[in-house]
């Protein structure tokens, strides 16, 4: 029976690793990277999001308090 500590491995998964035991468990849910590189750029990527919908907000803004009621 497969759970949540026990799971099937095929031989050809096994053959594939070269013969490798230590196989991933699939129903653990996958680990978040705390790599810095990575963190950093997601860290970047973020802010760059922020920014554009920022100036999105600000123009949308600018807009309507131009224009006469």
């Amino acid at each position: 029976m497969e759970n949540a500590f026990a799971w099937k491995v095929s031989i050809e998964q096994i053959k594939a690793a070269n013969f490798n035991l230590d196989q991933k468990n699939p129903h653990a849910a996958d680990l978040v990277s705390h790599d810095p590189a990575k963190l950093l750029a997601d860290y970047a990527r973020l802010q760059s999001e922020a920014q554009a919908l920022r100036d999105q907000l600000r123009e949308i803004l600018a807009k309507s308090l131009a224009s006469p009621r």
